[in-house]
Protein backbone atom coordinates (compact mmCIF):
# COMPACT_ATOMS: atom_id res chain seq x y z
CA UNK A 1 0.00 0.00 0.00
CA UNK A 2 1.28 3.53 -1.05
CA UNK A 3 2.32 6.24 1.02
CA UNK A 4 0.26 9.37 0.14
CA UNK A 5 1.66 12.60 0.86
CA UNK A 6 1.04 16.23 -0.46
CA UNK A 7 2.97 19.13 -0.91
CA UNK A 8 3.61 21.42 -4.04
CA UNK A 9 7.42 21.46 -3.42
CA UNK A 10 8.19 17.81 -3.33
CA UNK A 11 5.90 17.26 -6.09
CA UNK A 12 7.95 19.61 -7.71
CA UNK A 13 11.21 18.35 -6.97
CA UNK A 14 9.85 15.00 -8.25
CA UNK A 15 8.54 16.35 -11.31
CA UNK A 16 12.01 17.63 -12.31
CA UNK A 17 13.43 14.03 -12.13
CA UNK A 18 10.22 12.02 -13.17
CA UNK A 19 11.61 10.49 -16.39
CA UNK A 20 13.93 8.78 -13.60
CA UNK A 21 11.85 8.44 -10.59
CA UNK A 22 11.34 4.09 -11.63
CA UNK A 23 15.45 4.61 -10.48
CA UNK A 24 15.83 6.80 -7.70
CA UNK A 25 14.73 6.23 -4.15
CA UNK A 26 13.49 9.51 -2.05
CA UNK A 27 16.13 9.67 0.95
CA UNK A 28 16.50 12.63 3.50
CA UNK A 29 14.56 14.96 5.08
CA UNK A 30 11.64 14.87 2.26
CA UNK A 31 11.30 11.36 3.04
CA UNK A 32 11.48 11.69 6.86
CA UNK A 33 8.74 14.57 5.97
CA UNK A 34 6.78 12.44 3.98
CA UNK A 35 7.07 9.30 6.23
CA UNK A 36 5.78 11.09 9.09
CA UNK A 37 3.08 13.14 7.32
CA UNK A 38 4.63 16.40 8.89
CA UNK A 39 3.74 19.03 5.63
CA UNK A 40 4.26 22.31 6.93
CA UNK A 41 6.68 24.36 4.93
CA UNK A 42 7.57 26.57 7.72
CA UNK A 43 9.35 24.03 10.01
CA UNK A 44 11.15 22.42 7.15
CA UNK A 45 14.67 22.76 7.72
CA UNK A 46 15.66 20.89 4.18
CA UNK A 47 16.28 22.76 1.52
CA UNK A 48 16.82 20.14 -0.65
CA UNK A 49 15.48 16.99 -2.10
CA UNK A 50 17.53 14.26 -2.20
CA UNK A 51 17.38 11.10 -4.29
CA UNK A 52 19.41 7.87 -4.24
CA UNK A 53 20.44 6.62 -8.08
CA UNK A 54 22.73 3.15 -7.57
CA UNK A 55 24.93 3.93 -10.70
CA UNK A 56 25.58 1.11 -12.87
CA UNK A 57 27.69 3.67 -15.69
CA UNK A 58 28.78 6.90 -15.61
CA UNK A 59 26.60 7.73 -18.14
CA UNK A 60 23.81 6.79 -16.55
CA UNK A 61 24.31 10.16 -13.62
CA UNK A 62 24.84 12.21 -16.89
CA UNK A 63 21.60 11.36 -18.19
CA UNK A 64 19.71 12.37 -15.45
CA UNK A 65 22.45 15.70 -15.13
CA UNK A 66 21.87 16.82 -18.74
CA UNK A 67 18.25 16.56 -18.19
CA UNK A 68 17.95 18.98 -15.27
CA UNK A 69 20.40 21.36 -17.12
CA UNK A 70 17.91 21.46 -20.15
CA UNK A 71 15.12 22.17 -17.40
CA UNK A 72 17.28 25.53 -16.31
CA UNK A 73 19.10 23.90 -13.06
CA UNK A 74 22.76 24.54 -12.58
CA UNK A 75 25.03 22.90 -10.59
CA UNK A 76 24.76 24.16 -6.79
CA UNK A 77 27.21 26.83 -5.59
CA UNK A 78 29.18 25.85 -2.67
CA UNK A 79 29.13 27.36 0.77
CA UNK A 80 31.00 27.28 3.68
CA UNK A 81 28.80 24.44 5.06
CA UNK A 82 28.84 22.37 2.27
CA UNK A 83 32.87 22.58 2.53
CA UNK A 84 33.54 18.67 3.10
CA UNK A 85 31.03 17.90 -0.20
CA UNK A 86 33.69 19.18 -3.29
CA UNK A 87 32.94 18.65 -5.88
CA UNK A 88 29.33 19.00 -6.02
CA UNK A 89 28.81 17.08 -9.27
CA UNK A 90 25.13 15.57 -7.83
CA UNK A 91 23.63 18.81 -6.45
CA UNK A 92 21.78 20.78 -8.62
CA UNK A 93 19.80 24.29 -8.36
CA UNK A 94 17.07 26.37 -9.94
CA UNK A 95 15.90 29.38 -8.10
CA UNK A 96 14.69 28.13 -4.76
CA UNK A 97 14.87 24.35 -5.93
CA UNK A 98 17.51 22.13 -4.87
CA UNK A 99 17.81 18.62 -5.93
CA UNK A 100 20.62 16.39 -5.20
CA UNK A 101 21.16 12.92 -6.92
CA UNK A 102 22.94 10.73 -4.37
CA UNK A 103 25.23 8.09 -6.53
CA UNK A 104 26.68 4.85 -5.15
CA UNK A 105 28.10 1.75 -6.61
CA UNK A 106 30.99 1.50 -8.79
CA UNK A 107 30.99 4.54 -10.81
CA UNK A 108 29.92 6.98 -7.87
CA UNK A 109 33.39 7.99 -6.86
CA UNK A 110 33.52 9.55 -10.47
CA UNK A 111 30.79 12.43 -8.92
CA UNK A 112 31.03 12.28 -5.64
CA UNK A 113 33.40 11.90 -2.74
CA UNK A 114 31.68 10.36 -0.13
CA UNK A 115 31.30 6.89 0.21
CA UNK A 116 27.56 6.60 0.41
CA UNK A 117 27.36 2.12 0.65
CA UNK A 118 24.86 2.68 3.15
CA UNK A 119 22.39 4.33 0.32
CA UNK A 120 22.24 0.37 -1.02
CA UNK A 121 19.34 0.00 2.05
CA UNK A 122 17.99 2.81 0.29
CA UNK A 123 16.93 -0.04 -2.60
CA UNK A 124 16.42 -2.86 0.06
CA UNK A 125 14.07 -1.39 1.84
CA UNK A 126 11.80 1.39 0.60
CA UNK A 127 8.15 2.05 -0.46
CA UNK A 128 5.63 3.19 -2.99
CA UNK A 129 4.76 7.02 -2.43
CA UNK A 130 2.07 9.28 -3.93
CA UNK A 131 3.25 12.65 -4.04
CA UNK A 132 0.12 15.22 -4.99
CA UNK A 133 0.55 18.64 -5.26
CA UNK A 134 -2.70 21.22 -4.49
CA UNK A 135 -3.74 21.11 -8.14
CA UNK A 136 -4.29 17.04 -7.56
CA UNK A 137 -1.59 16.30 -9.80
CA UNK A 138 0.25 13.09 -8.30
CA UNK A 139 3.58 10.93 -9.59
CA UNK A 140 4.63 8.15 -8.29
CA UNK A 141 8.58 6.95 -6.31
CA UNK A 142 10.02 5.03 -3.78
CA UNK A 143 10.85 5.98 -0.86
CA UNK A 144 12.88 4.77 2.28
CA UNK A 145 11.70 2.99 4.76
CA UNK A 146 12.16 4.69 8.42
CA UNK A 147 14.44 2.00 9.66
CA UNK A 148 16.92 1.99 6.93
CA UNK A 149 16.46 6.02 7.04
CA UNK A 150 17.95 5.88 10.52
CA UNK A 151 20.57 3.86 9.88
CA UNK A 152 21.47 5.85 6.47
CA UNK A 153 21.82 8.83 8.92
CA UNK A 154 23.63 7.45 11.52
CA UNK A 155 26.05 6.30 9.18
CA UNK A 156 26.46 9.34 7.02
CA UNK A 157 26.87 11.14 10.12
CA UNK A 158 29.66 9.33 11.28
CA UNK A 159 31.49 9.48 7.91
CA UNK A 160 31.10 13.34 7.60
CA UNK A 161 32.16 14.68 11.23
Amino acid sequence: MAIEFENDELYAACKAVEPFLDRLVLVGGWAFRALMNIWRDEDRETKDADFAVELVSKEAFEKIAKHLFAQGFERRKLSKGLKRREPVEYSFEQNDKRIEILPFGEHAKEFINLNLKEYRLAFENNQALIVRNTSGDALSLKVVQVSSLVVMKISSFSDRW
